[in-house]
């Protein structure tokens, strides 16, 4: 996983676009949480949420492990099928 969110994680200002991108790869197939995100694209996970994942999640390409609790510590997050095809 770290291989993959390198290219985001080792610059100081990524393009909104490779960020979400490499946010639904690193998704893809397994629930990751908001920390494990934050810790890999070396990324404040208050902005990590704000400005990438609820736009991802609001487009339908990341899904929430628990849908009805949104403000779980432990809440994650994976790809959509769609998204993945």
């Amino acid at each position: 996983l770290t291989a993959l969110a390198a290219p985001v994680a080792k610059t100081g200002k990524a393009p909104a676009a490779t960020i979400r991108a490499t946010l639904l790869t690193l998704c893809a197939g397994r629930y990751l949480t908001l920390a494990q995100l934050a810790e890999l694209l070396n990324r404040n996970p208050a902005g990590l949420r704000n400005r990438h994942i609820a736009e991802l999640e609001r487009a339908g390409s990341l899904r929430l492990k628990y849908p009805h609790a949104r403000n779980r510590p432990d809440q994650a997050y994976i790809a959509t099928e769609e998204t993945r095809a």
